[in-house]
């Protein structure tokens, strides 16, 4: 809304030329979890603006596994960005996720309806204070919201309107309440800083609550065969890729101790994936359906080897 009351009609002009301030970025010579002084490239990569004419080194720091972006915006100028829908940390196509043909499409509840974290928290009776880093279209704040949790979210986008206990900034954020459950799902590989944040949020837990991570596994399958081909390398959208030591070193600095750690490669549920299958099989788009299967049999065969392209990551307080 804007100060009229009247709804704002978001416009992305699709001929958008990207342009950086590149006075924002700085270089990145020691880890950003180990601060190891020892890193190899792992290469080159262009941001994910469709007329990208930036190019960023992707690095892998050889003590603890960690890959990371270089330069990297300072953390201010990455908001400013979020904040004006640039496609550089966007990406192409990320309108189409907060229309209403979007919203309405025949399999979009799916995309929710057997999430990792619903499962592990909303079977039972307890409720508590709830807080979602990047929300986005809030679809599991509002599952947590409709069983009388108190939920509050952080969102630098602007598309969340209508909901005050949803804040663009962490600082707004009530000061006297703690979290019993704090969710940052593909949040933490897109800030400056991923200790910083990790610490913030840690302040925020409460002494039994839970905190949920979800970010890129920098030892995947993918990861190993493909390089900066992987489809997880996507800067300057994502920043950072976390290895099993990485992640054991990010919660220890943060006062948080690994309470449950695996990895997936579906970027959706199988019945997701098996349903899009179907609609494309009625409209013979035979291409999509052959990339469907593909990207199915790879993942299940990634799942299998414990080697999937996703970390998912249950913390405590330590």
């Amino acid at each position: 809304m804007d100060d009229s009351g009247q709804q704002k009609i978001l416009i992305v002009d699709k001929n958008l030329v990207e342009d950086l301030n590149l006075d924002h970025f700085f270089a990145v010579d020691l880890c950003p979890i180990c601060c190891s002084e020892l890193n190899e490239l792992v290469g080159n990569s262009r941001t994910i603006h469709p007329k990208s004419k930036y190019d960023f080194l992707i690095k892998k720091c050889l003590k603890c596994g960690h890959w990371f972006t270089d330069p990297t915006p300072e953390q201010n100028y990455l908001l400013k960005l979020y904040s004006e829908y640039s496609l550089s940390v966007y990406g192409e196509g990320w309108v189409n996720q907060i229309t209403n043909n979007y919203l309405n499409h025949p399999n979009y509840q799916e995309l929710f309806a057997n999430n990792w974290i619903l499962k592990k928290e909303c079977n039972t009776s307890k409720k508590g204070n709830y807080l979602e880093i990047g929300p986005g279209g809030c679809q599991i704040l509002k599952c947590f919201e409709s069983l009388g949790w108190n939920c509050y979210g952080v969102e630098p986008g602007r598309w969340v309107n209508g909901n005050q206990k949803i804040l663009q900034n962490f600082s707004k954020l009530p000061t006297k309440i703690l979290f019993d459950v704090i969710v940052a799902e593909d949040v933490i590989e897109h800030v400056t800083n991923p200790l910083k944040m990790i610490s913030e949020l840690s302040k925020k837990l409460s002494t039994n609550g839970r905190i949920y991570f979800t970010f890129p596994n920098s030892e995947s399958l993918r990861s190993k065969l493909m390089k900066t081909s992987w489809r997880m390398v996507r800067p300057i959208g994502h920043l950072h890729y976390f290895s099993s030591k990485s992640i054991n070193i990010a919660l220890y600095e943060s006062n948080l101790k690994l309470y449950n750690k695996s990895n997936y490669d579906l970027l959706y549920s199988r019945k997701y994936l098996i349903n899009e299958i179907k609609l494309n099989l009625f409209k013979l788009n035979v291409k999509i359906i052959f990339s469907l299967i593909a990207n199915l049999v790879i993942s299940l065969i990634c799942m299998l080897f414990n080697l999937g392209d996703q970390w998912r990551i249950t913390a405590v307080k330590r």
